[in-house]
């Protein structure tokens, strides 16, 4: 739902997370006898009763409205400061999950297998090994994805501190507010955020929930020099168990994940067989045109036999 162009050209910058989970039902995608682990990354506007930010997707869900138990929450900047706080994604008056969203939700439906028993999991379990000068997670996670010929999966990482003298090291970035203009350079992109690096400490665990499928951004690409659009995954972090000290994103967007001999990292890699993209558009003439980028989608408008989604 939504992406890079959104946040590129600060266009189509809002949208309603229930556009997502009612796509994946009229699709087919999703069943209502079903449930479903949701996880993965978003973003999420402030308002007048909660701070938005970083939105750290993790839901179980299942029935028509695609409702149920979550641990959603958001990470945003205080006032003055470049560490994240979090807040859960709801309010006191509104104990639901806050359903309006920014930029993008990048977010898998993981089905709940009926009897373990009888049908193999769907998932690659790792241990990644720590290395002197620490580990890459994510390149390490890509390059096994990518041998065993893996494009689109789901990600989830579960780090602790194994030696509290070794720990492991993260590299998390938090937007500072959502563009209001497009964006004209690199350097505009990078001041929109807080990216700071920081240590996992004895009692915290790190869990990470994302996709990765191809990506791919014209536009993006030719404003930051070709490089491509997030190659690794989008990911976004939490830290549970022991609360966030002041030096640390206690929610972010995950940069670098840096695997040292003391860390404990596992890693769940679901393999994921349909991938849709929701995006805004806007009719001109007898084309449909993208609401973020103003790119030609479609053209021929009258020669596509058209089916309404209900």
């Amino acid at each position: 739902m939504q992406g890079i162009d959104a946040f590129l050209f600060a266009r189509a910058k809002y949208f309603r997370d229930e556009a997502a989970r009612q796509a994946a039902v009229a699709l087919g995608l999703v069943h209502q006898d079903t449930s479903y682990l949701r996880i993965g990354a978003a973003g999420a506007p402030p308002t007048a009763h909660h701070p938005g930010g970083e939105v750290v997707e993790h839901s179980l869900l299942s029935g028509p409205a695609l409702a149920g138990a979550s641990r959603t929450s958001s990470g945003h900047l205080p006032g003055g400061s470049e560490f994240s706080a979090v807040a859960p994604l709801r309010t006191d008056s509104s104990p639901d999950l806050l359903d309006l969203r920014s930029v993008y939700s990048h977010t898998a439906f993981l089905p709940r297998i009926a009897d373990p028993a009888t049908a193999p999991v769907p998932g690659h379990l790792l241990r990644l090994e720590g290395a002197s000068g620490g580990l890459n997670a994510l390149d390490a996670v890509t390059a096994y994805a990518r041998a065993r010929g893996i494009t689109s999966y789901a990600i989830r990482m579960f780090v602790s501190v194994a030696d509290e003298a070794d720990p492991p090291v993260i590299v998390g970035r938090v937007l500072r507010r959502i563009p209001r203009r497009r964006l004209r350079t690199v350097q505009e992109a990078t001041d929109i955020a807080s990216e700071q690096i920081f240590r996992l400490r004895s009692g915290q665990e790190l869990h990470c929930f994302g996709t990765h499928y191809p990506r791919r951004s014209v536009d993006w690409e030719k404003f930051r020099g070709g490089k491509p659009y997030e190659p690794r995954g989008h990911i976004h972090m939490t830290l549970r168990g022991r609360a966030a000290e002041a030096q640390q994103h206690a929610v972010s967007h995950l940069r670098e994940l840096y695997v040292t001999p003391g860390t404990e990292c596992h890693v769940v890699l679901t393999p994921v067989a349909e991938v849709v993209s929701v995006e805004p558009v806007v009719q001109r003439g007898n084309s449909l045109v993208s609401r973020c980028s103003s790119r030609t989608v479609i053209e021929e408008l009258d020669r596509i036999s058209w089916s309404r989604l209900t």
